[in-house]
């Protein structure tokens, strides 16, 4: 450092082989002991004086090829005070200097300095040393700056100053030879731009492939890929969670089903088809999703069979174990198909492979069974489907219990047995299905009444009065008036059997009756002569109707205890 005490335009020569370059410093005055101790470091030259006019601009250093030298400085006036050398040995840090100086090229330098103060303030910096950019700091555009003291091997540039690339500016852009502010539009990645006029909090996001430090610094639909930190569209196998997905590569839409465990907003969000409570649930044959092994909505795999047309993989899936394409709904492969008789499968109601049951019929002999009426046969025995004619059940082609049809020492059915022919029956007459005769005590076939009437060979007429065209007398002891030739019947029993028949006041007498009860087999004839006549009877029943056939000519009164 020169300190210099001349006057103005002092000529000054300074000899250095590191080609020295000389800035000035102004700085506030200090007493000639203060620079005598603060300024020891330095080299100066002549006296004090009353100012200091002497700027960088006037000051022009004349470099020499010869060795260095050592200049002295006189000491201001005073005793006691030394010259001293010069050079690079002054300082390694500011640290060394004292208050209000820097250590700059190992010389300590003021850090500021006021023109308009004496001389002996004034101080011109020597730069010495490998680190000097000889140039950057003379006030005037070098040959290789692109600016007044910046750009090429100097510093950057401010705005406005002229450039060649980014590199030489300050602000960080050259745009058309000039420094210029960065913007969104500048093509460069500058400010906090992640890219190319992209990313960061000032610009818009980044598209497929420019520079990001985070999500936030892409275009929808990308995420920041930590390996390349560049965006890339996301995907449902990029290793990352972005997008909608609800965990990495799963859930949102369009993602594969999530575990379970895992959050959710929606069935699709998991692999089970199950949100719960927000979060994603195991398969279960009761959820109402299709998930887990299942081949349709909760059934088939291993929950319930499957019903008739739903979706089904294998047999087992069905209730009916019978999985085809037949009648199928769009878009299912196969289905569940309905119970049949030639389906080759024990379904349905059949007690056995297509048979056993309505609509398929009865099986035949040697099929499995459980009860008779499985069989053709009507017969069930040790499991399977038999035939006999004595097995107390209907079976071969047999029209009753062991009797009828064609089958060899299977007898002919008694009257009242279902026939089919009248070679089923004993009597050798089938009627309306039942195997009839004039002695059974039935009233059936055509007969009119109980064995008699109809066509039957040997029935007999049946009597003028019964049941359904006869009067009833009403309950115990009450008064009837009928026609001397009507028919009646007493049904009202009291708990017991009526005993006395009897006429009462008014009437014309004689009239004739007759009286029969075909549960008891009871049966006889009277006559009631005169009022208040009374006919006895006895062994009559409460099991069914007793019936009366009256033959007078006039009405009469008529009742019974």
């Amino acid at each position: 450092m020169l300190v210099l005490g001349a006057a103005l335009s002092l000529p000054v020569t300074v000899v250095d082989m590191h080609a020295p370059v000389f800035r000035s410093h102004p700085r506030p005055a200090h007493s000639a002991a203060q620079r005598g101790t603060m300024f020891a470091p330095r080299i100066a030259f002549g006296v004090a004086l009353a100012s200091c006019t002497l700027t960088q601009g006037e000051f022009a250093p004349v470099l020499t090829e010869a060795g260095p030298v050592q200049p002295m400085v006189e000491p201001p006036d005073g005793p006691g005070v030394e010259p001293m050398p010069a050079g690079p040995e002054g300082c390694t840090a500011s640290l060394e200097c004292p208050d209000g100086f820097e250590c700059v090229g190992d010389v300590c330098a003021p850090s500021e300095c006021d023109a308009s103060e004496d001389v002996g303030a004034c101080v011109i910096d020597v730069c010495v040393g490998d680190g000097c950019t000889p140039g950057c700091s003379d006030g005037v555009r070098g040959d290789a700056e692109t600016g007044v003291d910046c750009g090429g091997p100097c510093g950057p540039c401010p705005a406005d100053s002229g450039c060649e690339s980014d590199a030489e500016c300050a602000p960080g852009a050259c745009i058309e030879g000039v420094c210029a502010e960065p913007t969104c539009d500048d093509g460069r990645t500058n400010q906090d731009e992640t890219g190319p006029d992209c990313g960061g909090a000032t610009c818009a996001r980044c598209a497929a492939g420019a520079g990001c430090t985070a999500d936030s610094d892409c275009d929808a639909g990308l995420f920041c890929a930590p390996m390349t930190s560049s965006c890339t569209p996301v995907s449902c196998q990029d290793g990352a969670l972005n997008g909608a997905e609800r965990a990495v590569d799963c859930g949102g839409g369009s993602c594969p089903g999530c575990d379970a465990g895992t959050p959710c907003d929606a069935p699709g969000d998991c692999a089970s088809g199950s949100c719960v409570d927000g979060s994603c649930a195991e398969p279960s044959c009761d959820d109402a999703v299709r998930n887990g092994d299942e081949s349709d909505v909760d059934c088939g795999g291993g929950c319930e069979p499957c019903g008739t047309g739903l979706a089904c993989a294998a047999a087992a899936d069905c209730a009916s174990e019978v999985c085809d394409d037949d009648d199928c709904a769009p878009g299912v492969d196969e289905c569940c198909q309905a119970p049949s008789c030639n389906d080759d499968v024990q379904n349905g109601n059949e007690t056995a492979t297509d048979c056993g049951a309505a609509p398929c019929g009865r099986c035949d002999v040697g099929a499995p069974c459980t009860q008779g009426g499985q069989c053709a046969s009507n017969v069930c025995a040790a499991g399977e489907c038999a035939e006999f004619c004595d097995d107390g059940v209907r079976s071969g082609n047999e029209s009753a219990a062991d009797c009828g049809g064609s089958e060899t020492g299977c007898p002919r059915c008694d009257d009242g047995q279902p026939c089919g022919a009248d070679a089923d029956c004993a009597s050798r007459a089938c009627d309306g299905g039942l195997c009839v005769s004039c002695t059974d005590g039935l009233a059936n076939g055509d007969e009119g009444g109980v064995d008699c009437g109809g066509t039957q060979p040997g029935c007999p007429a049946c009597p003028r009065c019964n049941a359904d065209n006869s009067l009833d007398l009403g309950g115990i002891g009450l008064i009837s008036t009928i026609a001397g030739d009507a028919c009646a019947r007493i049904t009202a029993f009291p708990g017991y059997a009526p005993t006395l028949i009897d006429s009462y006041a008014a009437g014309t007498y004689p009239v004739p009756f007759s009286f029969r009860q075909e549960c008891s087999g009871v049966a006889g004839t009277a006559q009631f002569d005169a009022p208040f006549d009374r006919v006895t009877v006895g062994g009559l029943s409460v099991a069914c109707p007793v019936i009366l056939d009256f033959g007078g000519s006039a009405p009469f009164e008529v009742r019974w205890f």
